[in-house]
């Protein structure tokens, strides 16, 4: 005999209407839940990112800027080494080859160079040359006008006035050579004794201003005297600034002294800014400050 299965049976065999709206409801509970756990972790993500590029921004900046200035002279040592301060800008001389005097071959003075790496010497931008009197302990700036063609330093023929006379030997180091060069205007004394320290320097100068990568931001520049300015680093944030070490007082100031040759070392505020912002927040900033001492001890 065969048993019909009743209606009953077979409608329970189904959902119920019920049944269905409570799983929907659930799933739209957990749906909305799971999509705000992803946004939230997507802004977390993109303002950690920021936090890191603002970050990052003022780490670079800081590694460029000590390269130039731990070579500056404190003025005690080499009055003139910086040119221009304020809380924007700042000019420096900034020694990129060293070597000895040889003596004087009128109308030049010739000098012995150490090796210098090419790469350095094709990036550098003659700007003249320091030699250092014995008797006063300090270096005096020669600052050359006529840079055309970047090549102030010719060489040498007078090479036998460091070879011969002073008895100053050229040394190769890692291949690489530079030896007796003749430097214009002759500056150091006729009779000036051999072996005195002498260096090549260019002028530099670093100041903050509207950046080109980031418009309506701030970006650091570098420019090198007779050369176009390079943005290094952007974007920072309108605070970023130069402050000033003082000889004899500990503590850096916004306002330069009078008196540049004071100058023993400078403070830079960097504040680095993100350069992506999140809807409803402004960028993300990071504030970094430093400082760098200029080489105030005594020379040879």
């Amino acid at each position: 005999m065969i048993r019909l299965f009743s209606s009953s049976a077979r409608r329970r065999a189904g959902f119920t209407l019920t049944e269905i709206i409570v799983c929907v409801v659930i799933l739209g509970i957990l749906g909305t839940a799971l999509t705000r756990l992803m946004l939230a972790q997507s802004r977390l993500y993109a303002l950690q990112r920021a936090k890191r590029d603002a970050r990052a921004i003022g780490r670079t900046s800081m590694n460029l800027l000590f390269s130039d200035l731990r070579m500056v002279h404190d003025g005690a040592d080499a009055p003139g080494s910086v040119m221009l301060a304020s809380p924007n800008s700042l000019s420096v001389k900034v020694p990129y080859a060293v070597g000895l005097v040889c003596g004087n071959a009128s109308p030049n003075t010739v000098v012995s160079m150490f090796p210098l790496d090419s790469a350095a010497r094709a990036m550098s931008k003659y700007a003249g040359y320091a030699w250092r009197n014995r008797a006063t302990k300090q270096y005096t700036y020669v600052p050359v006008v006529d840079t055309v063609g970047n090549a102030p330093v010719t060489p040498s023929g007078s090479a036998s006035v460091c070879t011969s006379t002073a008895k100053i030997k050229s040394d190769t180091v890692s291949g690489r050579a530079w030896g007796p060069v003749d430097v214009k205007p002759q500056s150091v004394p006729a009779g000036t004794q051999p072996g005195a320290p002498v260096f090549f320097f260019q002028n530099v100068l670093y100041f903050f201003g509207n950046s080109t990568s980031n418009p309506g931001r701030v970006g650091l520049f570098r420019r090198i005297e007779g050369r176009t300015a390079e943005e290094l680093t952007a974007p920072f944030d309108a605070s970023a600034r130069f402050k000033f070490f003082v000889r004899n007082v500990d503590t850096s100031t916004v306002t330069p002294p009078a008196v540049l040759d004071s100058l023993v070392g400078v403070s830079m505020v960097l504040t680095g800014s993100s350069s992506a912002t999140m809807a409803g927040r402004a960028a993300e900033k990071s504030r970094m400050e430093t400082a760098v001492l200029f080489r105030n001890h005594p020379g040879f």
